[in-house]
């Protein structure tokens, strides 16, 4: 067993360069000793005070975070032995969206099926995930004590299921659905499966009886957890058929969004018969077309974004900071990883890097900028026409989305500057 042992050294390595930007007095010895000490006394379970957690937004949802540094550090020591002991490893989105159109390719039929777990978090059964733990002979007694205590005083406090947001909890909610994950992939009539936290998209051979399959598929699930209805969408495409004359760029079979991107399949032209005509003959060994995009609900946020941008200009008429927040949209920048020493890239292209340098998407953004900033005589135009040089305008129309996209560029920001930029997106 790797130690996981709950100590003052242990506790330390936990802290990130992140946690002495927030709190300047962890550099001071006698400050971070309290912290270390408050902690390791904290892990012991022994003592009247309690790991903290409160609770704080997150997007349109309510989430979870540690209410001091203390509570952190345990937060991060136990999810890093939990990862480690239960050999919890994810795909990232990114490497999803990269497989996923290797098979809609194919010729022959399939059935795909876009699933979304209702309220995940909020569900995840608590006593399911404390007995796993308890089975898993490689996880140390004192962080299955830790874990079960957190949760114990979660449910007591704001209800059932796990903390959405705290560091454990990606962890725990593998856990919840390994068994999920194995039954669907032993599934005879499934050959590809995707899941990303709640998010669930599988291809089937399209063999299978569609109201039994979810039937079954909702009983893979561990109670209480439910689909999403409104969000559940399946889609039959049947075996690959002549595109036809008056579909010259391909005839569209299926299109549907999934992790942040937006999949359009198409038949293509067939090749020709000495006859003339396409050959249809040839349609089970001939690839579709599949084009990645940006989902359009991720580009109205970003107009949206842009909008606010200009709007909030228009009161308080600061081009600098206009001009840093449409460079930061288009651009792309490095952050650190939460309560990890680990920087990662975002932005334009690291967020959506499957799509094509031709992207549809990134024309319409690119459009849509370019009216903001040259917009006179709309609603919100005429709040900054005059506020707008003509000076400013030449600046911002050499900013485009395309450009950010195709050549990966970088833009730095100061953390406070970054605050301020993105404080009228929050």
């Amino acid at each position: 067993m790797a130690n996981q042992a709950f100590s003052i050294s242990s506790l330390a390595r936990c802290l990130t360069k992140a946690d002495f930007y927030a709190n300047e007095r962890l550099s001071e010895d006698d400050y971070r000793n309290d912290v270390l000490n408050y902690a390791l006394q904290l892990s012991q379970c022994d003592s009247t005070e309690k790991i903290s957690i409160k609770e704080v937004k997150i997007g349109e949802k309510i989430g979870y975070t540690a209410g001091n540094i203390a509570s952190r550090l345990i937060l991060r020591r136990c999810k890093n032995n939990i990862q480690t002991s239960h050999k919890i490893t994810t795909k990232n989105r990114q490497a999803i969206s990269r497989e996923i159109p290797i098979y809609l390719k194919e010729g022959t039929p399939y059935r795909v099926y876009r699933l979304d777990i209702k309220s995940f978090f909020e569900n995840i059964p608590k006593q399911f995930i404390i007995n796993s733990l308890e089975e898993n002979q490689k996880l140390s007694s004192q962080t299955k004590k830790i874990t079960k205590k957190i949760l114990d005083s979660f449910s007591e406090k704001y209800g059932g299921g796990i903390p959405r947001g705290i560091e454990f909890s990606p962890a725990l909610s593998e856990i919840a659905l390994s068994s999920y994950d194995k039954k669907i992939q032993s599934h005879e009539d499934v050959f590809y499966y995707a899941r990303f936290v709640d998010d669930i998209l599988i291809i089937t051979s399209s063999e299978e009886t569609e109201h039994d399959f979810y039937s079954w598929l909702c009983n893979a699930l561990p109670p209480p957890l439910k689909y999403n209805i409104t969000k559940t969408k399946t889609y039959t495409i049947p075996r690959r058929k002549k595109a036809g004359a008056s579909n010259p760029n391909g005839k569209l079979v299926v299109k549907f969004d999934f992790l942040g991107y937006s999949y359009s399949v198409h038949d293509t032209t067939l090749p020709m018969k000495p006859t003339g005509g396409e050959n249809e003959n040839t349609a089970g060994s001939i690839y579709r077309s599949v084009t990645i995009d940006i989902e359009e609900r991720k580009i109205d946020k970003i107009k949206e974004r842009i909008s606010k941008a200009f709007f909030s200009f228009a009161k308080n008429s600061d081009f600098e900071l206009l001009h840093d927040r449409i460079r930061f949209l288009t651009s792309n920048r490095e952050l650190n990883k939460k309560d990890e020493d680990r920087r990662i890239p975002t932005g334009i292209y690291y967020n959506y890097s499957s799509i094509e340098n031709n992207s549809a998407s990134l024309k319409k953004l690119d459009n849509f900028l370019e009216q903001s900033i040259t917009n006179t005589t709309g609603r919100l135009g005429r709040l900054y026409a005059t506020k707008l040089s003509k000076s400013n305008r030449a600046t911002l129309i050499k900013i485009t989305f395309t450009r950010g996209f195709e050549r990966r560029a970088h833009r730095k920001f100061s953390l406070n500057r970054l605050k301020e930029i993105t404080r009228i997106w929050l």
